[in-house]
């Protein structure tokens, strides 16, 4: 049953649900151009970054929690995911929100709507992005010693595009259905940028381990002493075809290869351009407003 956000004068039914993205928690990954990481990484970890209370110093203090590992061979890796994660480790998925805003200054504007429903508000969740490589193959795992960080993606950059998805692995502590959209526009003077956007929700989940896809894409025209584009993100359990594991720098490195100066340009003008490293299920630019 689904908590309702806003009115609907219509009584229009929900739309359908996307296919589950539930799985069964073992990860198989086979890293393209791998075999140039063979010898330098030597195991591959699921970890996150843990937030607590510390009561002697009386401060918020992170640490880092290692939930699987599995030794790194032959390219690539097959690493099972926990069947349980300890409820204290678990963040909130997200609520119900509902919200229309304007926003100006002497530089631009700000003005977007977005409306998402969850059908448990109660649900947590904790979610990994990429699993990390480490030089060592025993012993306890140091955490400044990863040098990898493997993925599965893909990505495309041409004269005045870019496309890229990724899979993220969620661990979800009982049911939850997700529908929503958003859209808005921005402008900034500062930057030179004016910006239209769109973004879309629709993801079922189980409790235990899902995947589910995010999708962005940028466009982008030249309009005068400003860069005109309109991007999208969205957020599914509908599986993507043409994903494939890669290390996340190789990866970075090898789409910006082929970068023309207008992508370029875009890239470093826009001012969301550190967005990807950030992660929010409701895509990063709501991150301030869903309380993430």
């Amino acid at each position: 049953m689904f908590f309702v956000t806003g009115c609907n004068d219509n009584n229009d039914p929900p739309p359908p649900l996307p296919p589950s993205g539930a799985f069964d928690g073992i990860v198989r990954a086979q890293v393209e151009s791998g075999e140039q990481f063979n010898d330098a990484v030597r195991r591959v970890t699921a970890q996150f970054w843990y937030e607590f209370w510390c009561e002697y110093w009386e401060w918020w203090r992170d640490s880092v929690v290692v939930l699987a590992y599995a030794p790194f061979a032959n390219r690539g890796f097959t690493l099972a995911l926990p069947s349980e994660v300890n409820s204290r480790f678990l963040r909130s998925f997200g609520q119900n929100f509902m919200e229309e805003w304007y926003d100006e200054n002497e530089w631009g504007f700000d003005r977007g709507r977005v409306s998402i429903t969850l059908s448990d508000i109660r649900t947590r969740e904790r979610a990994i992005f990429n699993f990390r490589g480490h030089p060592s193959a025993s012993g306890d795992i140091n955490e400044w010693e990863q040098n990898a960080h493997f993925m599965l993606v893909s990505g495309a950059v041409n004269e005045n595009d870019f496309y890229f998805s990724e899979a993220v692995f969620v661990y979800v502590d009982r049911d939850v259905n997700m529908i929503g959209s958003g859209a808005g526009e921005w402008k900034n003077r500062r930057a030179g940028v004016i910006g239209t956007w769109e973004n879309n929700w629709s993801a079922s989940l189980k409790r235990g381990w899902n995947i589910i896809y995010r999708t962005e894409t940028e466009s982008v025209v030249e309009d005068g002493d400003f860069l005109r584009f309109h991007e999208t993100w969205t957020v599914t359990t509908t599986p993507i075809s043409g994903l494939r594991w890669y290390e996340r720098d190789y990866f970075w490195n090898s789409l910006y290869n082929a970068t023309t100066s207008s992508i370029r340009k875009m890239r470093t003008q826009s001012e969301h351009q550190n967005e990807r490293e950030h992660f929010c299920i409701f895509g990063s630019r709501f991150a301030n407003r869903v309380g993430r």
